[in-house]
């Protein structure tokens, strides 16, 4: 289990390794790091639960599919 100061340690590393960040839609978001000797892209999509509506979920997987 992380502790407090874990996870500060772990913030400040991922600001400083912070590229460039590119919001694709209010579901999905693309971020880029630099690490010492590793470029790393990391592309999150929160998908909506299966108690949302069903027109949500399609543009969801519309979204995902840019």
């Amino acid at each position: 289990m992380m502790t407090t100061n874990d996870r500060e340690k772990v913030y400040r590393c991922a600001v400083r390794a912070l590229i460039e960040w590119n919001s694709i839609s209010e579901r999905i978001i693309q971020v880029w790091f630099y690490f010492k000797y590793i470029k790393l892209t990391v592309i999150h999509v929160y998908a909506p639960t299966e108690d949302a509506d069903e027109q949500e979920k399609t543009i969801s997987t519309q979204d995902c599919k840019i």
